[in-house]
């Protein structure tokens, strides 16, 4: 991660509410971003950007080389994130208005709802079984034909979403056409380009 990345980052700022992060109970994505910068200046941190192009196990330390710089440390942590590789129309506009990421942050946000929920693969469904256990009904869009899940407040469709509709917060997405009442979109897994 980097202090620009923080920074600018809308995925942390427009995050309604975040409660299960340890340490800071009930937050919003803005406040969070605020906690972070001010440790980062607290403890005197300073972050190179650049592009780690590969990682030496150097036996006691590893060696990472990064736009023609090495870089020596004790341990490397990889945080890779998530991307996504094409924005739903509406999802952008969204975001932090219903739209979200993660489904363990904002999921309790949406307990006894209906929501819409992406499912890159099934490797991801225990998020879709967490939010089973909080949601009234699940409509789940995957790009794969089966699932696994077998839950009675569960709908599956094979294919994405056309849109996310709604003027301030998520109203309902459309899929071939017809459009589907929900609040939450969610997309807690990683979209795969070939599907996307």
């Amino acid at each position: 991660g980097s202090e620009m990345c923080i920074r600018d980052s809308t995925k942390i700022e427009k995050a309604e509410k975040i409660m299960n992060y340890p340490g800071l109970p009930a937050v919003t994505g803005s406040e969070m971003q605020s906690v972070f910068l001010k440790q980062i200046d607290d403890c005197g941190i300073t972050i190179t950007e650049s592009q780690v192009n590969s990682i030496y196990d150097c036996g006691g330390y590893f060696a990472a080389g990064a736009d023609n710089e090495i870089y020596e440390a004790k341990a490397v942590i990889m945080t890779v994130g998530m991307t996504t590789t094409r924005e739903i129309e509406g999802e952008a506009r969204l975001l932090g208005c219903g739209v979200s990421y993660c489904a363990t942050c904002d999921g309790a946000l949406y307990k006894n709802k209906d929501i819409a929920v992406i499912c890159a693969s099934p490797k991801f469904e225990d998020e879709v079984t967490f939010l089973a256990g909080l949601a009234n009904h699940i409509y789940l869009f995957t790009p794969y034909k089966e699932t696994t899940l077998q839950y009675d407040n569960i709908t599956h469709f094979n294919g994405l979403p056309a849109s996310v509709d709604g003027d301030k917060k998520v109203a309902s997405v459309t899929f071939k056409g017809e459009a589907i009442p929900c609040l939450l979109y969610t997309s807690p897994s990683p979209r795969d380009p070939k599907t996307s």
